[in-house]
């Protein structure tokens, strides 16, 4: 993904109303609240390629020897490639025991979940196929439809399949990293913007993925600990005008806010545009399989 950093979208807005990096502190909250919501929307405006994956997904999550399992509980193989339902509750026990697990599952409720352990976390979903679509000529499509449980699928399809999916739009904070803060916790959100004890000054937001404290201080630009959340480049310049427009509305200037969100919303329209007369792309048609 071309991106660019927070701290950019940031000094960018500030600079629309006249602001130097000395007064940031002042509006930042709010801009970066604005931020949030206008990254959102930008984000689930189109089905922007570079924020889009395709993934092989199966419909539980792989078998582990250290969870604790109850009867009916279905898990993955991923080396034998089948799933297994719990005939009673058990830790540690292998699949190949039938005291205590079986292949023979009868009916039962085929989705993808919206999360998965070590999986990307779904947003919508554009489609389904039973093979990758990147590689295949006839990735054979597959209906499918939302439940409070995931993405329910086609009783057509396989054991795992394709999912072309829409990341979720990536949260930002203003609250700066610092290496002698006791906890982070997975998903707590930093900023560094090198003001901070251990910051490193890259000017992105981090998302903690692995919990982690202050002996040692694990700093943003460790991967294991942290990922980056970038502002999607093709989404800054609506961003910037969008959370402008929302900042002047707070300042009851609300004609100069209609007119600026009116330059943001255009600057959208424009990075459609542009994605398919220049780069040449066209929308994939396929024949959707029945239920």
């Amino acid at each position: 993904m071309r991106e660019t950093t927070f701290r950019d979208v940031l000094y960018a807005t500030c600079r629309k109303d006249g602001l130097d990096t000395e007064q940031i502190t002042i509006v930042e909250d709010d801009l970066t609240s604005y931020i949030n919501n206008r990254v959102r929307r930008g984000w689930t405006w189109d089905w922007w390629p570079e924020l889009m994956l395709i993934e092989q997904r199966q419909y539980r999550d792989d078998y582990s020897g250290s969870t604790a399992y109850v009867t009916d509980d279905i898990v993955w193989d991923a080396t034998g490639k089948v799933y297994y339902i719990a005939l009673q509750n058990s830790t540690g026990v292998a699949l190949s025991n039938t005291a205590y697990w079986s292949t023979t599952l009868g009916e039962w409720d085929r989705y993808i979940p919206y999360e998965q352990t070590g999986k990307t976390k779904l947003g919508e979903i554009r489609a389904i196929y039973e093979r990758n679509p990147r590689i295949s000529k006839k990735p054979g499509r597959l209906n499918f439809e939302p439940s409070e449980n995931g993405i329910q699928v086609s009783s057509l399809a396989g054991n795992q399949i394709w999912v072309e999916f829409r990341q979720r739009p990536y949260q930002y904070t203003n609250t700066l990293y610092n290496n002698t803060t006791a906890n982070y916790y997975v998903g707590d959100l930093v900023y560094d913007n090198g003001s901070a004890a251990g910051a490193q000054n890259s000017g992105h937001v981090y998302e903690c993925i692995v919990a982690n404290g202050a002996s040692p201080p694990r700093t943003p630009d460790n991967a294991t600990y942290w990922s980056r959340r970038p502002v999607p480049f093709v989404l800054e310049p609506y961003v910037v005008n969008a959370a402008y427009s929302d900042f002047l509305a707070a300042e009851g200037q609300t004609g100069k806010s209609i007119a600026e969100g009116g330059r943001a919303d255009n600057f959208l329209e424009e990075a459609v545009d542009l994605q398919v007369p220049q780069q040449q792309q066209h929308e994939r048609i396929y024949v959707s399989r029945g239920v």
